[in-house]
């Protein structure tokens, strides 16, 4: 995870597969983080998001 990094002309540059975020964004997740929360990763396509997030209790997709 790094932040998102952007071009000359203000769009944002691919990464190799990393996760990149605005560094506010970075920042807020570091400190939601707490240590022995087993906080764990999870990356999914949008479908399966729209389709889990309520299940899993993860934030409403329409406020991100």
């Amino acid at each position: 995870m790094h932040t998102r990094r952007v071009y000359i002309n203000g769009r944002p540059r691919p990464s190799a597969g990393c996760t990149t975020m605005e560094r506010e964004n970075l920042e807020n997740l570091i400190r939601w983080l707490k240590p022995g929360s087993n906080a764990q990763y999870v990356v999914m396509s949008e479908d399966d998001y729209d389709d889990r997030w309520k299940k899993w209790g993860l934030p409403d997709p329409g406020m991100m």
